[in-house]
C-alpha cells in the first residue's frame, strides 16, 4: 500500500517524496490550495473519503503523515 501511496504523491509533486520526513508547509510544497487537490487526487486513487476533519496540518504536514492517513482510511 505504501508504495501506490508514493506514486501518487510523487505523480502530484515528485518533491513530496524526496524526503518523506520533511515538513510540505515550511518547504512550500504544499499550501492550502495543494491540499485541495491532493486530498481529491487521492480519494480517487483510493477510492476513499477524506473527511474536512482530517484535512489538518498533522495529517498532511509531511509524506509519512500523508501515508499513516490514507492507510488507515483504505485499510
Amino acid at each position: 500500500m505504501r508504495e501506490k501511496i508514493m506514486e501518487v504523491l510523487e505523480s502530484f509533486n515528485e518533491e513530496i517524496v524526496e524526503d518523506t520526513g520533511r515538513n510540505l508547509f515550511d518547504a512550500e510544497i504544499l499550501d492550502s490550495f495543494g491540499i485541495v487537490e491532493l486530498v481529491i487526487e487521492l480519494e480517487d486513487a483510493f477510492h476513499i473519503v477524506i473527511d474536512v476533519d482530517l484535512v489538518t496540518p498533522e495529517n498532511f504536514g509531511t509524506a509519512d503523515s500523508i501515508i499513516k492517513l490514507v492507510e488507515s482510511l483504505a485499510g
